[in-house]
């Protein structure tokens, strides 16, 4: 069932750090291993755009997601145009004059864009009079007065990374993780993206955006005026990619917990060959196809009891069908095209086996176990419906 090269290797086994003496402490705590460096800045709004001398880069691999639609880039505008205090923003320098920014990208966006004439102010709060004006139609007091404000800046110094492991990215993954805490928490998913970024990394978030799962997850990225769903935003999706990879190993690893199961496996797959990752690439793309075409946008839904005993449908997507049902096609990659054939009879024989076992597809039915029983419950339905 996996391809060469694909098998992860066994789990290493977890030690507790050896417990140190109060002078070997000190020594560690004066030796500063981990010692970060910082700086702070005071930038000119009107000075973003540019950045003369200054290399600014907006999008490394660790930022999370998220869109500003239109109402939420003004409302930074109008916090500006009322001199409102705003948080400073994170940047690592990496080489001299040159910033990676690793917390506060749409701020900078927004005021690149803003400067740019790329949107007009709407949804102005106590500013209504500057609505649908972009900047360069501002009166020039109100312009001005802009223009003098700051946006403040704590920098990561290039000076932190004293060795060249220290220079790697996990130093500014580290860091980027613990600033962002203080506000909104991360996702386990944002978290994984911030600490095993790499080949298996970029390919899942690669795939998060394909059209057809998309589709059947509800997943949208939004545009200027509307916002990404928050299946996109704190990358829900994108670790539904990593499942269905995983998910392939899972049995082997049956014991760990779920979240240090994932995490390991992206730390490991992230050192897949390449002809391994396209052969993954392929079987995504090829289950998605597949499950779309004899379901359609419904293929992860459940069924539910009413009140009255009857069976129906639920409106929205389940881990509890995806698991198991990307499973079962997934490793049936080769009968696809017999699959898409008869999908009509697939697709009653699995609706009638689920339906049949609707206790074994609730919620509270999440181990590992009950998995894998679910996945037994719908391969062998795949398979009779075939003949097989």
């Amino acid at each position: 069932m996996l391809f060469p090269g694909e098998k992860l290797p066994a789990k290493k086994a977890n030690f507790f750090a050896r417990k140190m003496t109060d002078s070997e402490i000190s020594e560690k705590y004066i030796n500063g291993e981990i010692r970060i460096v910082t700086e702070q800045a005071r930038y000119p709004l009107d000075s973003i755009q540019t950045m003369k001398g200054v290399k600014l880069q907006l999008g490394p691999e660790y930022q999370r997601r998220g869109r500003w639609n239109n109402e939420k880039k003004s409302r930074l505008i109008e916090s500006f145009i009322m001199n409102i205090p705003v948080p400073p923003v994170f940047l690592y320098e990496y080489e001299l004059a040159h910033f990676e920014v690793m917390d506060g990208k749409q701020r900078l966006s927004t005021i690149r864009d803003f400067y740019s004439d790329k949107f007009k102010l709407e949804g102005l709060e106590y500013w209504p009079e500057l609505e649908g004006r972009s900047y360069s139609n501002l009166p020039d007091t109100v312009r001005s007065g802009i223009d003098r404000r700051y946006i403040s800046a704590i920098i990561l110094l290039y000076e932190t990374a004293r060795s060249d492991i220290q220079r790697s990215k996990d130093l500014k993954q580290l860091v980027f993780e613990r600033i962002n805490t203080g506000g909104v928490e991360l996702s386990h998913q944002e978290s994984r993206n911030a600490l095993y970024g790499g080949p298996m990394n970029d390919l899942c978030m690669r795939l998060s955006e394909n059209q057809k799962f998309m589709s059947m997850w509800g997943v949208t990225i939004g545009d200027k005026n509307e916002e990404p769903s928050e299946n996109y935003k704190d990358m829900t999706n994108v670790e539904l990619v990593l499942r269905f990879f995983a998910m392939r190993q899972r049995k082997r690893f049956a014991a760990v917990y779920l979240r240090d199961y994932l995490d390991d496996y992206l730390d490991s797959a992230n050192r897949f060959d390449v002809k391994v990752l396209d052969a993954l690439e392929n079987l995504f793309v090829s289950t998605m196809d597949t499950l779309y075409e004899v379901f359609e946008e419904k293929a992860f839904w459940t069924f539910r009891k009413s009140s009255n005993a009857k069976t129906t449908l639920t409106s929205r997507p389940s881990l509890l069908m995806y698991e198991p049902l990307s499973f079962v096609f997934g490793k049936h990659y080769t009968i696809h095209e017999d699959i898409v054939n008869n999908r009509k009879i697939v697709k009653s024989a699995l609706h009638k086996v689920i339906e049949k076992n609707s206790e074994k597809f609730k919620g509270r039915l999440s181990n590992t176990n009950y998995i894998f029983e679910r996945i037994d419950i719908l391969e062998s339905a795949l398979l009779s419906s075939l003949g097989k």
